[in-house]
């Protein structure tokens, strides 16, 4: 039995740069040296011939007892793994690209070498079935993540508009002082002990000049919850005026001023966000220049008071 795979040693040994790494060397060797011991055929010879790692590990196994062709059959599945491991990649992807790569050779020149027609549609088949698989496991990954990120986008616009129905409802509780919507609602009242507080200060002002010459406000303004239905006043005093008066008011957080006089220098505002009878802390001053011309010049810039003066096209 040692004799059949003595030559394969003897072959591959020489040749460990070219076929196989030291360790694959050692468990060939080992792999013949367990089915030498299995078979009875004593030890030693291997273990004298190339030293192994698990030499002493064998010399133990050779006392003991073991049944010839099971011992065989491991030692031979070892050597064949050994032989083959470093033929295909073992990677998943690169080990598809080189079996699909190998299906024509297979195929085409089976007889020449030693395949069946047989082996070789199997082989076809099998791979095949590796790629659907393949793909559909990718396609799996890319539609869970697709509905993940839906699922995040749906919870947080869903978020929004309970949100925005939650004061709908408070606020229509509130004016119409019936508490018992918030029964039927099947929401909590709020603390009658605890009154809202008053709407925030607008802040983070932009300005636009629009092709007619008007010029639009916008800013941001951060409420505490309950503030419904809130109203901000706009305020104007002209470059060439001492006080602020009252020019309008908007429900949404920007405002048009198309009431600013040709060749105007200038003009500062206040905006201030109101709840009902409740008003919020007044913005600081916005203070808008225009360039030569007036507000339907091309250039203008614009200035919180105390903040830093900013630029607009």
């Amino acid at each position: 039995m040692l004799a059949d795979f003595a030559p394969t040693l003897s072959i591959y040994s020489p040749a460990i740069a070219i076929f196989l790494s030291v360790p694959a060397i050692s468990a060939l060797k080992s792999a013949c040296f367990l089915a030498e011991v299995g078979c009875g055929n004593g030890v030693g010879a291997f273990s004298a011939a190339i030293p192994s790692p698990g030499g002493a590990a064998f010399d133990a196994m050779a006392d003991r007892e073991a049944e010839p062709l099971a011992t065989f059959a491991s030692a031979a599945a070892i050597a064949a793994e050994v032989l083959t491991m470093a033929t295909y990649p073992r990677d998943r992807a690169e080990f598809l690209r080189w079996a699909e790569a190998h299906i024509d050779v297979f195929t085409a020149q089976a007889a020449s070498i030693g395949l069946t027609a047989a082996q070789a549609t199997a082989f076809k088949n099998q791979v095949g079935a590796l790629r659907s698989r393949t793909t559909a496991q990718q396609a799996a990954r890319d539609a869970a993540k697709s509905a993940t990120e839906a699922a995040r986008d749906a919870d947080s616009a869903t978020r929004e508009l309970t949100s925005d129905l939650v004061r709908s409802i408070r606020a229509f509780a509130t004016n119409n002082n019936n508490p018992n919507v918030y029964v039927l609602a099947q929401i909590p009242a709020p603390n009658p002990g605890a009154p809202v507080p008053p709407p925030g200060q607008p802040t983070d002002f932009k300005v636009e000049l629009n092709s007619d010459g008007s010029i639009t406000l916008k800013w941001k303004a951060k409420h505490p919850e309950g503030s419904d239905r809130v109203v901000y006043f706009v305020q104007r005093k002209l470059i060439n005026e001492t006080a602020f008066r009252l020019i309008g008011g908007s429900g949404e957080k920007s405002y048009q001023d198309d009431t600013l006089p040709v060749g105007i220098d200038g003009a500062t505002y206040i905006i201030t966000a109101q709840r009902g009878n409740v008003q919020g802390q007044p913005s600081r001053q916005l203070t808008v220049t225009f360039g030569s011309g007036g507000p339907g010049a091309m250039r203008f810039g614009f200035a919180e008071n105390n903040a830093v003066s900013k630029k607009a096209a």
